[in-house]
């Protein structure tokens, strides 16, 4: 199993692990098309173009 499926298998559990580190779920994100935007502080938004969608969370 490679990294981004493991990953993505801790991001999908119910409830999500604390385990899942940023760095993961970065990747995760960039792998399926999204683009950081870095906000201020620690602030992070992940937009996607194809489908107009933004993900807004803290590192």
């Amino acid at each position: 199993m490679s990294k981004h499926q493991k990953a993505l298998q801790k991001l999908c559990a119910t409830p999500t692990p604390s385990s899942l580190k940023w760095d993961e779920l970065k990747a995760i994100l960039l792998h399926f098309g999204y683009v950081l935007v870095k906000g201020s502080g620690s602030r992070r938004k992940f937009y996607h173009e194809g489908k107009d969608a933004m993900i807004i969370c803290h590192e």
